[in-house]
């Protein structure tokens, strides 16, 4: 005899258990959190890996930008170094321009004097009177530091005229109570202490003498020099 199959109750949507429902509910549930937690890796792998490229690049241009300021320091630096070294050499120029030109002014002046001595020691002459009351004068040139009888006599410095020796002396003793002769001092700028002896013996010898002064570089006709 065939066996009769028994029929299979039908499966109602209502017939699961309450554990079968809440572990299906509870698998869908991980699943979704694994697929979640795999992507948000994801995700944070390429943000870092586009933020490590973003600063790579801020990197590059902050380099760049350094080395474009360091090229613009060193470039003010140099061209500011070539504004002082002109500033030297033109303050050097002027400086040197204005020695040069005080010194051509010293030049000019020290020429001028030159000159000017040079043409009163060449160009002045003098003369002086050859006779006064039909006597005839007898010029003693002060000068220098010495005494020079004029035109042809003796010349003799300040420390002779003390000596007992000297021929002035004795010219001035000579000329005591000559009615012929008579002494006149010439007196130069470089010659005032030998004049002021001179005088000082003429006193004590009692002459009727007479005075002159003449400048530096005036020369007398018939003079030595």
């Amino acid at each position: 005899m065939r066996r009769r199959r028994a029929r299979r109750a039908p499966t109602l949507p209502f017939s699961f258990a309450f554990l079968d429902v809440f572990a299906c509910t509870l698998g869908a549930l991980v699943f979704i959190l694994l697929a979640c937690a795999v992507s948000g890796r994801e995700a944070r792998r390429l943000a870092r890996e586009e933020l490590a490229r973003e600063v790579a690049a801020l990197r590059d241009q902050v380099a760049r930008l350094e080395a474009a300021r360091a090229e613009a320091a060193a470039a003010e630096a140099a061209a500011r170094a070539e504004r002082d070294l002109e500033a030297r050499q033109a303050q050097r120029a002027r400086e040197e321009r204005a020695r040069a030109e005080e010194f051509a002014k010293v030049a000019r002046a020290r020429l001028e004097r030159a000159r000017a001595r040079r043409e009163a020691a060449e160009a002045s002459w003098g003369r002086l009177p050859e006779r006064a009351g039909g006597r005839r004068p007898v010029y003693f040139e002060c000068r220098a530091g010495a005494v020079t009888v004029q035109p042809d006599g003796p010349r003799e410095d300040l420390a002779r005229l003390s000596s007992e020796g000297s021929q002035v002396i004795r010219l001035l003793m000579d000329l005591r109570g000559d009615r012929k002769r008579y002494p006149v001092l010439v007196v130069r700028p470089s010659g005032t202490r030998v004049y002021n002896r001179l005088e000082y013996l003429a006193g004590k010898f009692a002459l009727d003498y007479g005075r002159d002064a003449l400048p530096e570089g005036l020369r007398v006709v018939g003079w030595r020099r």
